[in-house]
This record gives C-alpha cells, structure tokens and sequence, in this order.
C-alpha cells in the first residue's frame, strides 16, 4: 500500500520542481534538452517539475546534476536569490 506524503514533504517536492523549472528556464534550456541530457522522458521531467511525489528521488538528482545545481543550494529558500546561474 502506496502512504502519503504529509504536507510539509508535499510542499518540499512542489517547491524543488518549480525551482527545477525555473532554472531551466532561466537557462533558456528546453524540456526536451533537459530530459534528454538526464536520460529521462520528458513526460518525466514534466512530473518532476510539478513535485510529483511518485518520481523517483534519483531522478530529481539527475535533472539537478544537468543543470549545474545541487539539493541543498535549490532548496535552501534564503539563498535561492543567491545562487548564480
């Protein structure tokens, strides 16, 4: 049986993808660069950007290695105006 996430994790997947998102986009980079790049499909990549929950986390750890970042840099909401792309 699949357990849900609580909220708080909930919001911690939401907010690593449109960061994710952001970045790419921040990059000019397209979702089909992206995926591509990280050996995923795009369809994936779309799921990841949303936060979803049933993405595996190696996944999530791909897409950030792609795009140069790390968990704790894209996560960390303080330093996000910090971080150079």
């Amino acid at each position: 049986m699949k357990r849900a996430l609580l909220p708080s994790q909930q919001r911690t997947l939401t907010t690593l993808g449109e960061n994710i998102k952001y970045a790419r986009l921040r990059r000019d980079l397209s979702s089909e660069q992206i995926a591509e790049r990280a050996g995923i499909s795009r369809n994936t990549l779309i799921k990841i950007e949303k936060g979803d929950e049933g993405v595996a986390i190696g996944y999530y750890f791909r897409v950030l290695a792609v795009l140069g970042l790390s968990l704790i840099h894209i996560s960390e909401p303080t330093r996000q105006a910090e971080i150079s792309y």
